[in-house]
């Protein structure tokens, strides 16, 4: 990958790392509504949980992209450690989603 191709897939990362945070807040907000209206019987078709997986799966596939670019030799180390970094923090955020832990 060259040295743009890295940085827009860095972009794509967060976005998708952004949109996993709706669908997971989304998810605990219908978990909660669910629990205060449990009289009601009505359920509706979701599919939050199976979005949640997709991204999860697109988000992974990404990241291992972006691993096996960070390889190449024609970047320089300066900018393909701030790469690097980045993606850690990104990877940490994914891993960490849905607990306590904050990483910035």
């Amino acid at each position: 990958m060259k040295e743009q191709a890295l940085q827009a897939a860095i972009v794509e990362l967060r976005a998708i790392l952004e949109d996993m945070k709706a669908l997971l807040a989304w998810h605990k907000l219908k978990c909660f509504e669910a629990r205060q209206r449990s009289f009601s019987n009505l359920m509706f078709y979701d599919t939050t949980l199976s979005d949640l997986n997709n991204k999860y799966a697109t988000f992974s596939l990404l990241a291992s992209q972006i691993h096996a670019g960070v390889n190449n030799q024609k970047i320089p180390q300066s900018k393909l450690k701030i790469i690097k970094k980045e993606l850690a923090k990104i990877e940490l955020q994914a891993f960490y989603l849905g607990s306590g832990i904050r990483f910035y």
